[in-house]
């Protein structure tokens, strides 16, 4: 029975769920059929918008782990493609982060005065000569029906220009990028790519140039983000205490939240991340970590990513048990996860070896 839709029938189990996330490195798992596909469904977009555009996604892309929880390098995934600019005063251009660094895409500047235009990429992401890499962009600007465009409004492009990049295997949904002015009238369309494809024909070779770039993108945040953090800690309750207990009703208010949304007792809670990483406990590095603090009825839950964003929430005040100080850690850089206990019994034995050595 779905611990999340426990009256709803026709429910299909695909696996086992896990307990932490395996876009953050979370391997350990719950026994198939205490989680439906129908709540993953549903959840997907937000755990996507908080791990790859939200809060999460930029300590994600900058220490992993990759894709499906992968540690390979080559599998580490790639930001959203931003507005660069350099600290020199460089023109705008269009990049994303990837492995610590950040890199431009193929694109155009295009003025809209009539000036020539102006063709820049990053020698170290894309393959081919100068010239392959400007004829592949033209044979891009030429297939319209393949390309999904997205745009980028701000006001810090000249209102009179416009730049227009191509990247594939970067974003998933988009493969081409539209940056201008929130004021410039501009629009893509098959005509307007046929123009800039025959400007191209025109271009001289790139000339090399070594920037610092600046990355100019936003972080979203989002009310409904904090139900995945929701769901991780109900996912951690249900591993410790098992399936029937997270099926009393007592959790039905929590459930209700998780799978519809709305109003609830969650907040973002830097404080207590602040206070785990100057305490006692020792976290491993960028670890994520679940703490459940019942307090007569009431059972509290602390959620924290990379050992820095953190939620607070109520799990429930009608607690249906007796239950201890609990929760669980994963420290996903060594494919560890374990109890909450164990990082106390870890930390105390680390105080008593520093007193020894004293």
């Amino acid at each position: 029975m779905c611990i999340y839709y426990p009256n709803q029938p026709s429910l299909t189990y695909s696996g086992g769920d896990h307990v932490f996330s395996a876009a953050i490195g979370g391997k350990l798992k719950l026994p198939k059929g205490y989680v439906s596909d129908q709540i993953n469904n549903e959840l997907s977009k937000f755990e996507q918008d908080l791990f790859r555009a939200g809060p999460v996604g930029l300590a994600r892309i900058l220490d992993g782990p990759g894709k499906r929880g992968s540690l390979s390098p080559g599998k580490q995934i790639k930001s959203r493609i931003s507005l660069l600019s350099g600290a020199d005063g460089r023109t705008h251009s269009l990049g994303y982060a990837w492995n610590q660094k950040v890199h431009e895409i193929p694109q155009v500047m295009v003025p809209l005065d009539g000036q020539p235009i102006a063709f820049s990429y990053d020698v170290d992401t894309t393959d081919g000569t100068p010239a392959e890499v400007i004829e592949t962009f033209r044979r891009d600007c030429m297939s319209w029906s393949t390309l999904r465009c997205r745009t980028i409004l701000s006001v810090e492009i000249d209102k009179n220009k416009f730049l227009l990049g191509m990247a594939r295997g970067v974003e998933e949904n988009y493969n081409c990028f539209l940056a201008k002015h929130p004021e410039n009238t501009f629009e893509l369309n098959a005509e307007n790519l046929r123009k800039i494809a025959d400007a191209l024909l025109g271009t001289q070779d790139p000339r090399g140039a070594t920037y610092t770039p600046t990355v100019h993108s936003e972080v979203k945040f989002h009310p409904d983000q904090l139900r995945v953090f929701g769901k991780i800690a109900f996912n951690v309750l249900a591993y410790i205490k098992g399936e029937e207990y997270v099926l009393s009703p007592a959790f039905d208010p929590l459930r209700l939240w998780i799978t519809r949304g709305g109003e609830f007792q969650a907040r973002w809670h830097r404080e207590i991340s602040d206070y785990f990483r100057q305490g006692l406990l020792k976290i491993p590095e960028k670890a994520h970590f679940v703490m459940l603090k019942p307090h007569k009825k009431l059972l509290m839950a602390s959620v924290i990513l990379y050992n820095s964003m953190s939620v607070t929430l109520v799990m429930t005040d009608q607690l249906p048990g007796p239950m201890d100080l609990d929760g669980m850690v994963c420290d996903w850089k060594k494919n560890e996860e374990f109890r909450f206990l164990e990082l106390i019994a870890r930390s105390t034995e680390t105080v008593i070896e520093m007193d020894e050595d004293e």
